[in-house]
């Protein structure tokens, strides 16, 4: 019996643990940057500034999402237990992105670029680095949100 007990503690701890890390919400500024496929060569990055209102469809783990820049880069994100979604609808472009990835520390995943019409223009994977003081001030992209 005293086994069991304490393997239920030692349940119950790690349990608490992964609630409290996956609860960590996300909140200021995130380096993105795109991957293009195919070659998942570099496309842009993106200062992004992520603001937890907790109001997004009952997520407590949501917000919004602007670009630090001023491009006019403008969405919502939300947490899903484990899986993190972003949504860029407003961009100078017309495009839009869809970003689904693992919610971590340093999110990454997979994205649809898309234009309001629905056609598919690229997809690629992405990175979503905590901090933006190092970002390099980059030229607005020619065809999309993503290149």
């Amino acid at each position: 019996m005293i086994r069991v007990s304490a393997l239920l503690a030692a349940a119950l701890v790690a349990g608490i643990t992964t609630a409290a890390h996956a609860a960590k919400p996300y909140n200021g500024d995130y380096l993105l940057t795109f991957f293009i496929d195919p070659g998942s060569y570099q496309g842009t990055s993106y200062c992004l500034e992520l603001t937890q209102t907790g109001n997004i469809n009952g997520f407590t783990d949501s917000g919004t999402v602007t670009d630090t820049g001023g491009l006019g880069l403008a969405g919502d994100f939300v947490v899903d237990g484990t899986t993190l979604h972003v949504v860029i609808i407003s961009s100078p472009h017309g495009d839009n992105a869809a970003l689904i990835g693992k919610a971590t520390k340093s999110p990454t995943g997979a994205f649809d670029d898309f234009v309001n019409d629905k056609s598919l223009i690229g997809t690629g994977t992405f990175t979503l680095t905590p901090g933006c003081g190092d970002a390099p001030n980059r030229p607005l992209p020619a065809h999309s949100i993503a290149f």
